[in-house]
């Protein structure tokens, strides 16, 4: 069995194979059996956002250049051998104004049915691969992903939905210092009515831009949990410096470099109003959700 997620997002397009090493579909407790599985991953950095977040729409360049990495997806899928695969667009594709058209295009180019989905259900599908570490099994918890387009919010607490929003503010937005204030300024009193509301939470951070963050700091993803001073210390030794700059001193790749000081002011204004001290960044994100989908109907026991 071999299961493949895709993510068009606004900074890059990825391709997630999931390769199943174990024969037996199906197991009554974990500790009976526990699937074994190998993943291979690749990212390409098709930066659809660029153009919708300035023009309103994917202009023929990005287009070709979307519909040729789709196209190499889908010979990675066939030659190992994908039995099932979902292919999901998210902000960008979602406000692009030729959305139809594009999505039309790579049907015919690469065979692939890419699919735009929701803020709500992005989010949906970001959580449902998160695993508490012990301790925070019960513990109300705020899920928050800062993507290049949108910025995802939800609560949780025991398994049960609280909150969700999914908002229009993303790194890789063309806002004047004025729409920026209007945003954070929106932002605030969905923060403070939250607090207000269910008191401060377990902050789960997913994400590109998180996880980039999260080895600037500490050399590599873990997943261990980031404090807010750390983050603050970081953000306060970027401002200064250029995207060029950025890209240099951290050896980070310039599409992740020039949206990486606008996330962290996300987070770090997401941090503030919920008042928490420190965040968790899991190995989790939307591709690893919209696996878990697929396996939860083809592959049930990897799931258990």
């Amino acid at each position: 069995m071999k299961l493949a997620s895709i993510d068009v997002g606004s900074n890059a397009s990825r391709l997630l194979i999931r390769s199943y090493e174990d024969k037996s579909p199906v197991a009554t407790t974990r500790r009976e059996h526990q699937p074994t599985y190998t993943d291979r991953y690749w990212r390409v950095p098709v930066r659809i956002g660029n153009d919708v977040y300035s023009c309103g729409e994917i202009t023929p360049a990005m287009s070709k250049l979307l519909c040729n990495t789709l196209r190499d997806f889908a010979l990675l899928m066939i030659k190992a051998g994908v039995s099932h695969y979902r292919a999901c667009a998210t902000a960008a594709m979602r406000d692009a104004a030729n959305a139809t058209a594009i999505l039309r295009q790579v049907k015919e180019y690469s065979g692939i049915e890419l699919k735009v989905i929701s803020g709500d259900e992005e989010a949906c599908l970001t959580r449902s691969s998160y695993r508490p570490p012990r301790g925070k099994e019960k513990v109300l918890t705020a899920f928050v992903d800062v993507g290049g387009g949108s910025t995802e919010i939800s609560l949780s607490q025991k398994g049960k939905d609280l909150y969700a929003r999914s908002l229009q503010m993303g790194s890789m937005r063309k806002y004047s210092q004025q729409q920026w204030q209007e945003k954070f300024a929106q932002l605030d009193m969905i923060l403070g009515q939250l607090k207000t509301r269910y008191g401060a939470p377990y902050m789960v951070c997913t994400g590109g831009n998180i996880h980039k963050i999260s080895e600037m700091l500490l050399g590599v993803h873990s997943g261990a949990d980031l404090t807010i001073s750390a983050l603050t210390n970081l953000y306060q030794r970027l401002c200064p410096l250029s995207p060029m700059q950025i890209q240099s001193q951290w050896n980070i790749s310039q599409d992740r470099a020039d949206i990486i000081v606008p996330a962290l002011r996300i987070y770090l204004r997401i941090a503030e109003g919920l008042g928490v001290t420190q965040l968790a960044t899991p190995v989790m994100s939307l591709r690893y959700g919209i696996l878990h989908q697929l396996e939860t109907k083809y592959h049930p026991g990897s799931c258990l």
